[in-house]
């Protein structure tokens, strides 16, 4: 199996050539005659001076009159009526002089000549059929002459020894061999030419093909070639090796043979998309292997040629790896979630429960008090915990939903929250943004998120007296970096064993905007996160 990665010209690219240079060719030859018509319409008046040839001057004039119009008009009409006109013409001088002279002369030239430019210009068995009529009308002659039907009315001695008769057959003989070898030697040069591009042609397609060889069967990325009923015409090593299969086995096998039954029919889907509009395209399907694992792929198709026929190449890659990030990052989420809502329970259950309950008790108590004054003191008590249970239930709103985020966006939510750490802790903030209007919803909740807990763990965990804050919007995308001052920590071993800080919490959230984080710290030298997501 070859794959043809060189187009040569088409057929219809090599006939459209060979049409323009016949055309110039056929053009040329009409020029030549129009200007051996000229010296032959000369010759022949000079003999109806001397011998009486009257009726061959007046079809000289109208020969050459044609040609000249036929040649003006080339660009007008179309190569076969001006090749049926030009060959049409030479016939009728062609048989106007063989009924003046009988079968003196050079008409056995005319004859040759026609054939051959038929056979130049057309397939040679209309060659062969014009060669036929034009001697049986010759041999018609020469019976009609021999049986004295016909008659010579000039003098044959005189023709014969007439300058102007050599004069003109030499003419003739010089016009006929310089438009036989133009047409012969151009014909010759144009197929010389193409002979040479197709062979120039060839040996850059072959150099193509292995270049292309190579880089199809050295490419770390699984290739195949199928037509549209899914059998496989090629696949390189890369793909052998993932299936574990032979070259030999993958014979008469089809896409179906590896790829999981669920998937038939989008595959089926995108090979019909991909004939009625021929735009690459790509799907994700599981293969099983000849061990039996089964493997996610990404599959890139586009339509080529292949051997003269429409085919599908497809690059296929391994995604095991991604979709097991995929599977940690959505397990990650729900594990986060099922962590604020275990948060969000016991918040509810250690702060605002016991509250609730003491307010249950006062209000019990306000029936039984016994005076004013123990009912003023219990109606105090009511109000104390009502007001701690509706702050408490405040504060647990907002942790949830921190309503300066929703009302002033992220820097004024990053701000309020300085000022609440502040009252707690001794540690600084160094705090800059050029942001100040509102962004995407789902952008300003993850950046703070990420950033309480990144400053929960600092403060927890890093003994650093200094958080410097960097937030900026900048070519369409917001950049943010943020450092302590703190111990560190070992950063790979810490998101390896999921040791507490919510590392991967924070990097799923930053995931989950399609933006990019980096994070590096290390024992003495603090933390450094830089996030950059696209606005």
């Amino acid at each position: 199996m070859k794959i043809k990665s060189v187009k040569i010209n088409s057929s219809s690219d090599f006939k459209s050539e060979l049409k323009l240079s016949n055309n110039k060719i056929l053009n040329f030859a009409i020029l030549i005659s129009i200007l051996f018509a000229i010296p032959g319409l000369i010759g022949t008046y000079t003999r109806f001076k001397t011998i009486g040839l009257s009726s061959l001057v007046l079809y000289q004039f109208i020969l050459l009159f044609l040609l000249i119009l036929i040649y003006l008009l080339r660009n007008k009409t179309s190569f076969r009526f001006r090749f049926i006109s030009y060959v049409s013409l030479l016939t009728i001088f062609l048989f106007s002089y063989v009924f003046n002279v009988g079968m003196l002369g050079y008409w056995s030239l005319h004859i040759v000549f026609i054939s051959l430019i038929i056979s130049v210009f057309y397939e040679k068995k209309y060659a062969f059929v014009v060669l036929s009529l034009l001697t049986v009308m010759v041999l018609a002659a020469a019976y009609l002459f021999y049986n004295k039907y016909l008659g010579i009315k000039f003098d044959i001695i005189t023709y014969l020894s007439s300058y102007n008769i050599w004069l003109v057959m030499i003419v003739t003989f010089l016009y006929i061999s310089i438009v036989t070898i133009f047409i012969v030697g151009k014909q010759r040069e144009f197929f010389t030419s193409s002979v040479e591009q197709l062979n120039i042609a060839k040996e850059s397609a072959l150099i193509s093909e292995k270049k292309f060889k190579n880089i199809f069967n050295s490419s770390s990325n699984s290739i195949v070639i199928s037509d549209f009923e899914g059998k496989i015409l090629e696949v390189n090593k890369t793909l052998l090796n993932f299936i574990g299969i032979s070259e030999e086995e993958l014979k008469n096998k089809t896409v179906r043979d590896f790829v999981l039954p669920e998937y038939y029919t989008i595959i089926n889907e995108k090979a019909n998309s991909l004939v009625d509009n021929q735009l690459s395209s790509h799907i994700e399907i599981a293969v099983k292997t000849s061990q039996n694992q089964v493997v996610p792929l990404e599959v890139n198709t586009i339509l080529i040629d292949y051997e003269n026929q429409k085919a599908v190449f497809s690059v296929l890659h391994d995604i095991s790896e991604r979709k097991k990030l995929e599977q940690k990052i959505l397990s990650t989420i729900i594990q986060t979630e099922e962590r604020e809502r275990s948060r969000f329970a016991k918040e509810l259950h250690d702060g605002v429960g016991p509250l609730l309950s003491a307010t249950k008790i006062y209000a019990k108590a306000l029936h039984s008090c016994e005076n004013e004054e123990e009912r003023l003191y219990t109606i105090m008590k009511l109000n104390d915990t009502v007001n701690e249970a509706i702050i408490s239930a405040q504060e647990i709103a907002n942790n949830l939903s921190p309503h300066v985020l929703r009302n002033f966006g992220i820097k004024g939510a990053i701000e309020s929250f300085f000022l609440k750490i502040n009252k707690t802790s001794k540690i600084m903030f160094d705090f800059h943004t050029n942001i100040d209007y509102r962004l995407d919803e789902n952008i300003e909740t993850t950046l703070y998120r990420v950033l309480v807990e990144l400053i929960n763990n600092s403060i927890k965990y890093s003994k650093a007296n200094l958080i410097t804050i960097v937030l900026i919007a900048i070519d369409g995308s917001i950049s943010m970096n943020y450092s302590d001052n703190g111990v560190g920590f070992d950063l790979e071993t810490t998101i390896k064993n999921n040791t507490g800080m919510g590392l991967s919490n924070i990097i799923s959230r930053i995931k989950s905007l399609n933006g990019k984080i980096n994070m590096q710290s290390d024992i003495d030298k603090g933390i450094e996160v830089d996030v950059k997501i696209a606005i």
